[in-house]
């Protein structure tokens, strides 16, 4: 059996590490890369990876010499999966299970939300953790930076308050939809499924499928049973998976001044209803580091 199919297997559950008690500042600080690292630190060793041989060892026979040690297998030739991802960390990318839950939408704000979360904005679900995502991507090489975060501060000679905004930032990934399997797979780029908004001329296709993966953030909430309060990864939360507006908890983001609210610009991004399959079809978003020559020479509306 190639190490490559060795099947992978998890124990326990990696979002307990979250647990902490934290204090009531927390909810203020982003999950940069160091955060990110503390993040991977503590959900690995909840992680327990063991693979299971195609079939169980034979013993030597009495007149033959003992079978050399079997040679250790090479884990970044593995496929690590978790609920709804697999992690191919051969080849340098991860694919996210997702269903098709919109094909004619107007302002949309996502490319893939958790379910029961912003479906009404949002080409696509992922049933998958988002703090899994993120996992995964720190996985394949990739380090978050933080997502668009507002400060508000003070003019040092007037004395008067102003609101100055943090643009969303992190390492570029490439992000295209997968459909079908072997002979009848197709891969397009995730931008060939949204077009431009404009309400005068013609709908433009979006310029590039490249994302930031901003890495969401750490939130502290108090327990309802009055117990310690529990950091929860943002995202797990809100359900911003891929998003197309800077929502300030976002895994992956668009590079835009677009929020939310409105704020930084009038254009928007609808739905590019030929190109997308039927309501319910399932599909993959596929992510990997984006090439140079990938990334956008600035930022989209």
């Amino acid at each position: 059996m190639p190490v490559s199919d060795i099947p992978i297997y998890l124990k326990n559950d990696p979002m307990r590490p979250f647990t902490t008690t934290a204090s009531r500042g927390f909810p203020s600080t982003r999950l940069g890369s160091t955060l990110a690292l503390g993040l991977a630190a503590t959900m690995l060793p909840a992680c327990v990876l063991f693979a299971q041989p195609a079939e169980p060892p034979k013993r030597a026979a009495a007149t033959q010499p003992a079978d050399p040690p079997a040679t250790q297998p090479d884990t970044d030739a593995m496929r690590v999966t978790f609920p709804g991802i697999t992690v191919n960390r051969n080849a340098g990318y991860v694919d996210l299970d997702a269903t098709v839950v919109l094909r004619d939408g107007q302002w949309l704000e996502l490319l893939a939300c958790s379910p029961n979360t912003r479906e009404h904005e949002s080409i696509l679900t992922a049933s998958a953790r988002p703090s899994h995502l993120h996992l995964a991507l720190l996985l394949i090489g990739l380090e978050p930076g933080q997502p668009m975060r507002w400060e508000e501060v003070q003019n040092a000679s007037t004395g008067e308050w102003a609101w100055v905004i943090h643009p969303a930032r992190g390492d570029r990934v490439k992000i295209s939809i997968v459909t079908g399997s072997g002979a009848d797979e197709r891969v397009v780029p995730a931008s060939s499924w949204i077009v431009s908004g404009e309400a005068e001329g013609e709908a433009m296709p979006m310029p590039d499928a490249t994302w930031i993966f901003a890495g969401s953030t750490m939130e502290t909430y108090e327990a309802e049973d009055g117990g310690d309060e529990e950091a929860v990864y943002a995202a797990d939360a809100a359900g911003n998976v891929i998003s197309l507006v800077n929502f300030g908890d976002d895994v992956l983001v668009k590079e835009s001044n677009l929020t939310n609210q409105g704020e930084g610009s009038n254009a928007a991004w609808n739905a590019n209803t030929e190109a997308i399959p039927e309501v319910g079809a399932a599909v993959r978003i596929r992510l990997e580091p984006a090439a140079e020559e990938e990334a956008p020479a600035g930022a989209t509306p």
